[in-house]
């Protein structure tokens, strides 16, 4: 799979541009979301996957002696207040803009058995990606993405598939600039 604005991809089914972070960002997760048939399974995971790059950061941030009364994967502690205190110890406003909208939207999938996503919501978030210029290729809607299964590769345009498809082509958007910030400080950090 790749995101054809963004390079070259491997025939192992790896994301350009996030090839070297793949462990961090919990590629395999990523392959899976892009791979389920159903918008929820999409949803979740890649909801999953940008809480972990969160906990990754609020550990990096944390002082090791004050580690043990801060347990950031224990499931106390929810999505919405990890986005705040990524906000407080130093995450730019605009990957809270987004995670506050990707956390809506997993929220009514979280308490609606039937809830589909919608293009309102799309478009909601493809304007934060195009806000912050995180595509070099704007506007967001006119993303390509090509999605690799047992060597068969298929090619989506935004718009002309599905509205998991879309959601996909936007989390992929938003993906490399959050992983990649937050990888890069963790790292600063010793943080793995």
């Amino acid at each position: 799979m790749r995101d054809q604005e963004r390079g070259e991809s491997k025939n192992d089914g790896s994301l350009s541009g996030v090839d070297s972070a793949g462990a961090f960002i919990g590629v395999t997760s990523l392959m899976k979301a892009a791979r389920t048939e159903d918008e929820i399974g999409c949803v979740l995971r890649s909801h999953l996957i940008a809480e972990s790059i969160m906990e990754k950061y609020l550990v990096s941030r944390t002082q090791e002696k004050l580690s043990r009364f801060f347990n950031f994967k224990d499931g106390r502690m929810s999505f919405s207040v990890k986005v705040q205190l990524c906000l407080a110890f130093g995450m730019p406003i605009e990957f809270g803009e987004f995670l506050v909208s990707l956390n809506k939207i997993r929220n009514k999938f979280g308490h609606d058995v039937d809830y589909e996503l919608n293009s309102r919501e799309l478009d909601g978030l493809a304007v934060i990606c195009d806000k912050y210029d995180w595509s070099p290729d704007k506007p967001v809607r006119t993303k390509k993405l090509e999605i690799t299964t047992d060597g068969d590769s298929k090619e989506y345009r935004y718009g002309d598939v599905s509205r998991r498809i879309d959601f996909l082509i936007i989390f992929i958007t938003f993906l490399p600039v959050f992983s990649g910030w937050a990888l890069h400080f963790c790292r600063r950090n010793s943080i793995k």
